[in-house]
């Protein structure tokens, strides 16, 4: 029984001096390459904290904490659309700082202050996971609205920032239309040329708005219709004013 228990004690006092030798030539070469083993890590974390920088963590931008939020990254652009043909997109105003918004009504309050005269109206309003809200607005001049205004009033962490988006500048139109929609539909089509007879049906109720193009603003109709000769039912644009058409095409094919 005793010599089986001597050479397994031989064998781990062995495994002992060669562990220990293999840590003590570690402990060599690691000092030959920096100094001081010890302290390797903690000048590598001491680096990182130079000028104010923040360790990195794996998986996060450098000075990025884990909670983190990035309002020009996370902000909702959603209902933001191009500015449609004269309509000027991308456009800012900037809020004052301090400036808090909690309602739907102080947001309206702030859009009348800073956007004076120019009729953006609140309509919705939406918040993302980090608690900045976004104030969806449409815009109205003498009470018709804006073919494709759109902006928003982007409120964060309870200050507001900035009201983005495309908008026509304040304009003094006449929203009082000479034609019909059906009329200024049929007159717009009879002046493109042609020896057919035209004939209007329209599909939904018309709404009277405000169109901007490259030449002018218009006073004009939106509407959806069957415009004979064709055979399709088109989405239309037409000048309330002097028919012709500001924008035209269909809404599905045949």
């Amino acid at each position: 029984m005793k010599k089986p228990l001597i050479a397994g004690a031989l064998i781990i006092i062995v495994l002992l001096i060669a562990a220990a030798i293999w840590f003590s030539e570690s402990r060599k070469s690691c000092a030959t390459q920096h100094g001081d083993c010890g302290a390797v890590q903690l000048e590598e974390n001491t680096a990182a904290h130079a000028d104010g920088a923040e360790p990195a963590i794996e998986g996060l931008a450098p000075g990025k904490s884990p909670d983190h939020t990035s309002p020009d990254t996370d902000k909702d652009t959603s209902a933001i659309v191009p500015g449609e043909q004269g309509l000027v997109g991308a456009r800012t105003i900037s809020i004052p700082a301090g400036t808090s918004v909690a309602s739907a009504d102080e947001a309206q309050s702030l859009v009348d202050a800073q956007a004076q005269g120019l009729g953006l109206n609140v309509v919705t309003d939406s918040r993302d996971n980090y608690g900045n809200s976004y104030y969806q607005l449409t815009q109205r001049i003498n009470g018709v609205p804006v073919y494709g205004a759109n902006a928003v009033l982007e409120v964060i962490q309870g200050d507001a920032e900035s009201i983005y988006g495309a908008w026509q500048d304040e304009a003094d139109i006449d929203v009082t239309p000479t034609f019909t929609a059906e009329q200024a539909l049929i007159q717009a089509a009879e002046n493109m040329g042609g020896t057919a007879e035209v004939n209007v049906k329209l599909t939904r109720e018309p709404e009277l708005v405000i169109y901007v193009s490259t030449q002018k603003t218009h006073l004009a109709w939106h509407v959806t219709a069957f415009i004979s000769p064709t055979t399709q039912e088109e989405v239309v644009i037409v000048d309330a004013n002097e028919p012709q058409f500001l924008l035209r095409t269909t809404t599905r094919v045949h």
